[in-house]
Order: C-alpha cells, then structure tokens, then sequence
C-alpha cells in the first residue's frame, strides 16, 4: 500500500507564510522568544473641530517582558499634511514591562466645512514583535450639527460635537434679519460632546453655532 508523506509540504507551507509576513513588514525577521502583539488600541480616532493635537494609542500584549520597537508614519487621506496636519513618523520604543505607547499629531484648528482624514501606519517591529492593527484613520470633524432635544417648561437642550471652547451658541426669535444674541448658560463637556440647557423666552427660537474668534 502507497503512503504519501505531507509533512515536507506542510512545513513548506508554515515557512513560506512566515516569510511573506515578514517582507510585508508584520513580523521582525530577529523574532526570539514568544511573539510581542502591537496594534492600535482602535481603527479610528476623532479629533474635534478647534482641537490642536490628536493622541493615538499603540498596545503590546502577550510578551512584555522583552524589548520591543517599531516604527510608524501619518499619510494623507482626504486631510493633506502642511495643510490639515502636521505629517509625522518616528519610531516606537517598548522597554520591558511596558505595555502602551502613545503617539500625538498636531493638526490644525481651523474651521473646515465637513469632515477630512488621514492615516497612520505601523511597520517594521523588531524582536518578538508582530502588527496585528497596523493602520488606523483619524477624522478632523467639520462644523459639527447641532441636536435641539424640547424639554419641559420651554427647555431647550442643545448639543455638539466640537472642542469645548471653539464655538459659542446663539440664539435668536427671526431667523432672517434677527438679532442674533450668544446664550451665557453653562456648557457641560465631555468626551467632545457639548450640552447647554436653554431657557427659550418666546414661542418660537433657533439656535447656531459661530466660530470663537
């Protein structure tokens, strides 16, 4: 009776998807010991409007008791570096025991009508490191909406997504041609989330937000 021996076969196989997540950059060729897992803590970050800096967050698990390094570099998307953001690359450095590194963006504060991102990649780890999330996106939001919720007794709550001091809200009774007057109640923030209670003083009022100059 003929045996067929796979064992070459499936070795072969293992060796070859090692090598081609190696040049692709997701593996250190000078792997030792047990594998060092990098990835970004999420696949998206948002920055809201009139903020100035965007921090995204690199976590090692599995093995943290090794060095471990890596490298990343920002990449435009509809955002464009020297305009919307300050391009930047550098390299990530894990000391032992170390399990989280941060990595903060400038970007500008700018009023901008919708929302534009760009990129951020992680490559080229050494030692025990493997990328397992290697790119994320971070949005520059646009003028953000407001959300008018009716409450009782003629209150209003208003919110917004937006830096907490980049905009003031106004109110007004005529749309057109009104006098259109800053609200003064106080602002809770949170999260990049603005919320107001407003008192309305007739039947009928709208509310914008107008950029804090």
């Amino acid at each position: 009776m003929k045996s067929t021996n796979h064992a070459p076969k499936i070795l072969g196989l293992i060796v070859f998807l090692f090598v081609h997540q190696a040049l692709a950059g997701n593996i250190a060729l000078d792997s030792y010991g047990s594998p060092a897992y990098l990835a970004f803590s999420a696949t998206n970050y948002t920055s809201p409007l009139g903020s100035t800096t965007v921090t995204l967050k690199v976590t090692r698990t599995s093995n943290t008791a090794e060095p471990t390094s890596l490298s990343f570099q920002t990449s435009d998307d509809t955002a464009i570096a020297g305009r919307d953001y300050v391009s930047t690359s550098g390299t990530i450095d894990f000391n032992p025991g170390e399990t989280s590194k941060d990595i903060t963006v400038q970007v500008s504060s700018a009023v901008r009508s919708s929302d534009i991102a760009f990129k951020v990649s992680l490559f080229a780890p050494t030692y025990s490191g493997v990328i397992t999330r290697g790119q994320a996106t971070v949005t520059l939001q646009g003028l953000p909406k407001l959300v008018i919720v009716p409450k009782a007794g003629g209150v209003m709550q208003v919110s917004w997504m937006a830096a907490p001091d980049a905009f003031v809200v106004e109110t007004c009774s005529q749309f057109v041609g009104g006098n259109w007057v800053a609200v003064t109640d106080m602002i809770s923030a949170q999260n990049g989330q603005n919320t107001l209670l407003h008192t309305c003083e007739g039947a009928l009022q709208f509310f914008r937000l107008r950029a804090r100059q």
